[in-house]
């Protein structure tokens, strides 16, 4: 096989750079078109859905603004309006929890948890609208407050939505159903008590358990509640 000159080589690769420099033209590159974006720091690594998300909580926080600071009918924040106090934060929070009614606690209180999500997310979306971060520090000691202070005080409800739909009356329905209804063909007396016990013992074993017991803070109000019963 003959080798190919150096000449050639450099026809070849000569040829490349200019079918690359005319596909540029076509597609109308601009290499200063993007330069000043490109040069800005990405505001976070979220996804779009996510980062609207975000950018809803600060839309909470100018609703606050108007409310209770006496800013004009839809006066907006925009790029480098200062973060807010830790102070301010508060204030913030306590005005959300009060405009927010809860679904899962009987009072209407909304939980511990779902605020803080809402605060989780109007940090990054605070930044993602201003470039003005708030400080790690406050961010922390915010969420701590939420979770603690703020339950202590009543303020916010420690409930939390069961993971199963299963309950306890729909064990009892299910087990009577099994054990009084006709069956549509022969079930032996043995077979009702085997699956009788299985069922209770897949529903009382690890997480599960926890849609059958109390939630309570006291510790001595936790886990499955039975009765002993002395045989004389």
């Amino acid at each position: 096989m003959a080798k190919r000159s150096e000449s050639w080589k450099a026809s070849q690769l000569e040829k490349k750079r200019k079918a690359r420099r005319e596909l540029r033209q076509q597609r109308g590159y601009d290499a200063s078109a993007y330069r000043q974006k490109d040069a800005e720091r990405t505001r976070g690594r979220a996804s779009t859905k996510t980062k609207e998300s975000y950018r809803e909580r600060v839309r909470k926080y100018e609703e606050f603004l108007i409310e209770e600071k006496n800013m004009p009918e839809g006066y907006k924040i925009g790029e480098g309006y200062p973060a807010p106090t830790l102070q301010e934060l508060k204030e913030f929070t306590r005005w959300l929890i009060e405009s927010t009614k809860g679904r899962l606690a009987d009072d209407g209180r909304p939980t511990k948890n779902s605020i803080k999500v809402r605060a989780q997310e109007f940090v990054p979306g605070f930044f993602l609208e201003t470039g003005n971060e708030i400080s790690s520090q406050d961010a922390t000691e915010l969420y701590h407050w939420i979770e603690n202070e703020l339950v202590e005080e009543g303020v916010l409800s420690a409930i939390r939505k069961p993971k199963y739909n299963f309950k306890l009356r729909d064990f009892e329905r299910a087990i009577i159903a099994f054990w009084a209804t006709n069956d549509p063909f022969f079930m032996s007396g043995r077979y009702r008590v085997q699956f009788h016990f299985i069922t209770l013992q897949f529903l009382c074993t690890g997480s599960r358990v926890s849609s059958f017991t109390p939630a309570s803070v006291d510790k001595v109000g936790r886990g499955l509640r039975y009765k002993v019963k002395l045989m004389k």
